[in-house]
């Protein structure tokens, strides 16, 4: 079987989630002060950045998969006339509301698949520019030329409702337009209910982080948040900051940086995300996320929390138990044995654990390769219907024991079914949650049955 090369799908990565998924039921990767890339070479104190959050432009923070995006702007009679200016704090970035948005609309044109979460905010908040900030926004959103990439409703979509087009989350007073978070007390944790119904949670403990409490911003705050996320609120709004700043400029020699707190909170987060059982964790936005790319993608390892709707042909996944969600389907043994052990090990994100699906006689059934091996496959040894029967890897031939009926059931989940038995299924043998577990065939359980049922139920995560 053709065996492409491992590859990033953060471009498209919204493709593979089914329509009747409310954005508030993903992980979202996104960016905090996402434009300051702007003020790289500006705004610098003492040798120091602290206007700097991100290094990466716009199209390429897009490109890499950030689906949240952090807008600071004011009113401004610069620029040609009365505009919106791109800032930090005090700090202009000298572009105009229009760059982000062309960049946003040029990026969904080619990627139809994907949304963009806006967040707007007024930050140079002034009694008499009030009005006139959101005057201009409600022009923006009606210019023709962005109007119909806008989605400006109250109430928290699907995603099907929303591919193609800017989900407005304002932060900003006197309007009416997009999903009203206004009611956001500066540098806390907070749940609020909006006067539309919409629950909104955010952790953003942000300032003064100094050298020797910069773990409490992970250990004490972010991690607390990304286990609350994972409840059962479908349309709860969960945003939950990794950037922070080490405080006021009068400190500035004493204090880190927002590069320097990415440096120590990143990392962490890697190591939360590359554990972490598929689930819901809400909105991530990062400093300088990119930045981390050994042992692995950030943002691609968030983006795999998400559980894929669609098989793709082609596609790269990991396969993790309902009964074991931290553990993921693993070949073991010598790189040239012919017959290998398949089991269930901790998730390590490993390429004896990652397998390429190919549906090649195009009927349905998918032909499961690990990356570790070549030119085998996952298989029933010597073509058994018994319960107990060995899961094995063989050549990959069109004999139907090598070949998977993938199907998702009422509860989200997979199961998975050789073709030559269809009424057995593959299954985490004695239910045991214990690393090198094998896998072996078994008779279909329905949910009710609990543990057998969950033994037999694997999340699909797409991760290539």
């Amino acid at each position: 079987m053709p065996r492409p090369r491992s590859r990033e799908i953060a471009t498209d990565w919204m493709h593979h989630i089914g329509d009747d998924r409310f954005l508030t039921e993903l992980t979202i990767p996104g960016t905090h002060d996402t434009m300051t890339y702007l003020a790289e070479n500006d705004s610098v104190m003492e040798g120091r950045n602290l206007s700097l959050c991100q290094h990466l432009p716009l199209k390429d923070q897009l490109n890499r998969g950030i689906r949240f995006i952090d807008v600071r702007l004011y009113a401004s009679l610069d620029y040609g006339g009365q505009n919106l200016v791109l800032c930090h704090g005090s700090v202009s970035l000298n572009h105009t509301f229009d760059y982000v948005l062309s960049e946003c609309c040029k990026f969904l044109a080619e990627h139809t698949s994907e949304c963009i979460i806006m967040s707007i905010n007024n930050d140079r908040r002034k009694d008499d520019n009030v009005k006139l900030f959101s005057e201009l926004v409600s022009a923006s959103v009606s210019d023709p030329r962005y109007r119909d990439f806008f989605y400006t409703e109250k109430k928290i979509p699907k995603l099907g409702r929303v591919r193609r087009r800017i989900v407005l989350l304002r932060r900003f007073d006197d309007s009416e337009v997009g999903i009203n978070v206004t009611d956001w007390p500066g540098d806390q944790t907070f749940e609020r209910k909006n006067s539309d119904g919409v629950v909104y949670n955010v952790q953003d403990e942000f300032d003064a982080w100094g050298y020797a409490t910069l773990g409490r911003k992970y250990d004490h705050w972010k991690k607390q948040a990304l286990n609350a996320a994972q409840d059962q609120i479908k349309d709860k709004l969960y945003i939950n900051f990794s950037s922070g700043t080490g405080g006021a400029p009068a400190a500035i020699k004493m204090t880190p940086t927002p590069e320097y707190i990415a440096d120590s909170v990143n990392p962490r987060l890697l190591d939360f995300f590359s554990e972490a059982t598929p689930a819901r964790y809400g909105v991530i936005p990062m400093d300088f996320p990119e930045a981390l790319l050994k042992p692995a993608n950030l943002i691609s390892t968030i983006i795999s929390t998400n559980v894929a709707d669609r098989v793709v042909d082609g596609g790269i996944y990991e396969l993790r138990p309902k009964l074991a969600p931290d553990s993921a389907l693993t070949v073991y043994g010598r790189e040239n044995d012919y017959y290998r052990d398949v089991g269930i090990s901790k998730a390590q994100s490993s390429d004896n654990q990652r397998w390429l699906l190919g549906d090649i006689d195009r009927d349905g059934y998918f032909c499961l390769a690990p990356l570790s091996v070549s030119d085998l496959a996952l298989s029933v040894r010597d073509g058994s219907t018994s319960d107990g029967a060995a899961i094995t890897l063989d050549d990959p031939s069109h004999q139907d024991y090598l070949r998977w009926k993938l199907e998702t059931r009422p509860d989200g989940l997979v199961t998975l079914s050789p073709k030559n038995a269809p009424g057995s299924v593959l299954d985490v043998y004695g239910g045991s949650r214990a690393d090198g577990t094998l896998v072996k065939l078994y008779h279909y359980y329905p949910p009710q049955n609990g543990n057998n049922a969950y033994s037999e139920r694997w999340q699909l995560v797409r991760v290539g």
